[in-house]
């Protein structure tokens, strides 16, 4: 037997490799399925997927196919208006087309027509104002003076489509070559996988004795076999064949213009794969097979986006365009069989619809063939064909690195901005009630842009880690370590998620140009927080296995890269801004404190049995233990006040005194576990210089402690009476006056909670706030940033603890008793400078 007569036929070969694409796909969604599973998520079996992502397949084809007639018909009207036509319905139309005929026979009867025509009328701008939501009364005035002054304006809604103007060709026509190029653009899967592998099938010619134009036409038409949208693509074409002839045409038109519409798509995607594959290098091969990949999810996600609101949309952008209506356009129309004089004829659209196929399936031949024609395999371009050009991009290596990414490898902007924009989307999409409502003031359009940037960081951070897989390691054998590579990561992804933000705050300030100030204040104030968080985002960063699955981090550490958020969000949302920068500062330490603890995981993240944990204290343990102690405060509170009613400031301060003692004395039990005394608290210094507790000195030791704790008291007492001069300051505000005012006659009616109140906060916070805010937090944080920013990070977060109103002398108190605690290393002198300035305040 020969070789020919072996080689199997022409058909066969082509059923063998489309099953073959068919499997493809069912692998991908099967593996898909199991992930779910793996994750403890509801999955399905294989054919009930099968079966439902080809029914949500053809519910997309048929949506789109109404949004694409809904546009032009609201095209149509508003081509009408630029008619001068107003358009009603066929009822409304025939009766005062019948009465004025009827008044001009019989003039005598004009009035009696005339009442008649005026109940027609409230009828008719009854209707058209639930279905444009418009003025009913405007709108039965107009439809008077047309009635009265041009009867023959009126056009009926069932001759609408048959009136001359290119503006429905111009919006058919945008809709049309959308649907198209979002089909040409779906390839082997409607899913956004990026990271899929293209095998082509014309390896078989390299092992197979097969007829090479059964491989390429097999090849040319698998997406119709693997993707749900190519197999259901025929209803687009036979919806709108239906509603412009009726359901019979419209099958009709599904089978004749629909499939041959299919197979053109399907070879044109198949050809620009083909082409990028063999034409383009390794590197904008990814990239431009993911931009394409990502084209094609975006936009199936805006023809789901716009359903709800086609009619709205496409009447602002048919005014929009109506200037352009003028020029030359092709007559869009002409698919679905209307001519130029408005007739409709049904073969004359088939007629187009298959000219169009056929020389859109031509071309995609021609760029196979020309992608083929130089070989099988992408041939790199030598030195001198490239040509060298020298561009220097930064001076630091580390940010010259991930710029040259964007520059080389134009996956990276797939990666980096349009994958999380996309994920973005799709929540605003699902939350669009509220961003509907946002847009009514200033302050709502920034809070929903920083929840906007705040899901796009969190989104990127893992995206653009798992970008570089295991390269990213390599950088651990780097004489800068790969802890300054992540934080020059975590620069570039804030510097992106702000130019997005940013976007956002420019049309917020369009809006409201007046509040601009404010606007500027909260993009400071976000690229603050987005820098803290870009931090936090880049410490979830975990190893990439030789199989190339990604380690998920941990909920845990997902849920803290995400505090702050929503106290910055819903601070700008509801105008709170004492809660918008207390939610920027505790990202700030939540920042540090998730860095101070990853630093020591950094070189063990491939073998975590090895890993080691920083010393105690860490910014992690103060962290805890301050939450704690407010999260219990507010509970008891809570209780309190639904037993013993609200109000009551010496319950109140009694709670706020044992939580904060509970915390300390809990704190500390907690930290002798791991080796930390209570001198280790208390005292601070190194091994060498580290000052001695005060029972141990000598006369002359204690006489000199002795004289610096009554030196730091005297100290607390002047920066008592400063804070006494800043209230002073505050009452020349009438709204505060008033408020302090109220605050103070409510202490001075009850003497015993004004008591209570003296003694909770001159023998009891000092003690615990001074251990947990001083001892603990800014030892911590001074060791993991140092220097100024540690004080200012320590008085800072001191503050937001306390009411708004004493932020300032507050945060003074604490940043001086950061300072007089790291340079006398001791927090007897804190403690005394605390109750010395609680007792100046609260004595007058």
């Amino acid at each position: 037997m020969s070789d020919r007569a072996a080689a199997p036929r022409f058909w066969t070969v082509v059923r063998l490799l489309l099953g073959a694409a068919r499997r493809r796909a069912a692998g991908r969604t099967q593996r898909t399925l199991t992930q779910r599973r793996q994750r403890g998520g509801f999955a399905v079996g294989p054919f009930v997927a099968l079966a439902f992502a080809i029914l949500l397949a053809l519910v997309f084809n048929i949506g789109a196919a109404v949004e694409v007639a809904f546009a032009v018909r609201s095209a149509e009207e508003v081509q009408a208006e630029a008619n001068g036509r107003v358009v009603v319905d066929d009822w409304f139309a025939v009766r005062i087309a019948g009465g004025e005929a009827e008044a001009a026979a019989a003039p005598g009867r004009r009035a009696q027509i005339s009442r008649a025509e005026d109940r027609y009328i409230a009828t008719e701008a009854a209707q058209l104002a639930r279905q444009t939501h418009g003025d009913q009364a405007a709108i039965a005035t107009q439809l008077t003076a047309t009635v009265r002054n041009n009867p023959q304006a009126l056009l009926s809604s069932r001759l609408l489509r048959e009136q001359s103007g290119q503006l429905p060709d111009i919006i058919a026509l945008i809709l049309v070559a959308w649907w198209c190029l979002m089909m040409i653009c779906q390839g082997e899967g409607p899913e956004l996988d990026t990271q899929r592998s293209r095998d082509p099938v014309w390896e078989w010619l390299f092992s197979h004795p097969v007829p090479p134009a059964a491989v390429f036409c097999a090849e040319m038409i698998a997406p119709i076999a693997a993707n749900p949208l190519y197999l259901t693509a025929p209803v687009f074409p036979g919806v709108l064949y239906g509603l412009a002839y009726g359901w019979g045409s419209g099958l009709a038109g599904a089978l004749l213009v629909g499939i041959p519409a299919a197979i053109a798509l399907a070879c044109m995607s198949k050809a620009v794969e083909i082409w990028a594959l063999l034409r383009l290098s390794p590197r904008k091969r990814g990239a431009v097979m993911g931009l394409i990949g990502w084209f094609g999810f975006a936009s199936m996600l805006a023809f789901v986006f716009l359903a709800t609101q086609v009619p709205t949309i496409f009447t602002t952008i048919s005014h929009w365009l109506l200037a352009a209506s003028s020029l030359p356009w092709p007559h869009t129309r002409v698919l679905i069989g209307q001519t130029g004089s408005g007739e409709w004829v049904f073969w004359k659209g088939v007629l187009w619809c298959g000219l169009l196929a056929a020389l859109l399936i031509l071309c995609a031949l021609a760029l196979a063939r020309v992608s083929t024609r130089a070989g099988l395999s992408y041939r790199p371009r030598t030195a001198a064909e490239r040509g060298s050009v020298e561009l220097r991009f930064g001076r630091d290596p580390l940010y010259r690195k991930e710029l040259l990414w964007f520059r080389r490898d134009g996956s990276a902007l797939l990666q980096a901005v349009l994958i999380p924009l996309s994920l973005a989307a799709v929540q605003v999409f699902n939350m669009r009630g509220l961003v509907s409502s946002a847009t009514a003031a200033w302050n709502t359009i920034c809070g929903a842009a920083i929840l906007f940037g705040t899901y796009f960081l969190l989104i990127l951070g893992p995206k653009s880690l798992a970008s570089e897989g295991q390269a990213l390691w390599i950088a651990q054998t780097w004489p800068r370590g790969l802890e300054s590579l992540l934080k020059a990561k975590a620069k570039l992804w804030a510097e992106i998620a702000t130019a997005i933000v940013g976007v956002i705050l420019l049309y917020a300030a369009f809006r409201f140009p007046s509040d601009i100030a404010g606007i500027l204040a909260l993009g400071l104030a976000w690229y603050v927080f987005a820098r803290s968080l870009a931090d936090k985002a880049v410490t979830l960063a975990t190893v990439t296995t030789s199989s190339g699955e990604r380690e998920k981090p941990p909920a845990g550490l997902r849920l803290a890269a995400a505090l702050g958020s929503m106290s910055f969000a819903f601070g700008a949302f509801t105008q709170q801004w004492s809660l918008a920068i207390a939610g920027v500062v505790y990202s700030l330490l939540t920042a540090a404190a998730m860095w101070q603890n990853f630093r020591y995981r950094l070189p063990f993240l491939a073998d975590p049995w090895s890993e080691t944990l920083p010393p105690a204290p860490t910014l992690l343990h103060a962290m805890v233990a301050i939450s704690t102690m407010v999260e219990a405060i507010a509970v008891l509170s809570g209780v309190a006040a639904a037993g013993v009613g609200q109000g009551r400031v010496g319950t109140t301060a009694l709670i706020y005194g044992l939580c904060a003692t509970a915390a300390a004395i809990g704190v500390s039990t907690f930290l002798a576990g791991r080796g930390v005394t209570q001198r280790d608290i208390w005292l601070w210094g190194s091994a060498e210089r580290k000052p001695r507790p005060l029972l141990e000195l000598d006369l002359g030791g204690a006489l000199r402690a002795v004289l610096l704790i009554a030196g730091a008291a005297a100290v607390g007492a002047g920066l008592g009476l400063l804070g006494l001069l800043y209230l002073k300051l505050l009452h020349w505000w009438p709204a505060l006056a008033e408020a302090l005012d109220t605050g103070r006659s409510r202490l001075d009616a009850l003497p015993g909670e004004r008591w209570a109140q003296m003694m909770m906060a001159i023998g009891l916070a000092p003690f615990a706030e001074e251990l947990l805010f001083r001892g603990l937090l800014y030892r911590a944080l001074d060791r993991e940033w140092g220097g100024w920013r540690a004080v200012v990070g320590a008085g800072a977060f001191f503050a937001i603890y306390h009411p708004a109103l004493a932020w300032a002398p507050v945060a003074t108190l604490g940043m001086i008793n950061a300072m007089l605690f790291k340079r006398y290393g001791r927090l007897a002198p804190t403690v005394a400078l605390h109750m010395a300035y609680n007792a100046v305040v609260l004595s007058v």
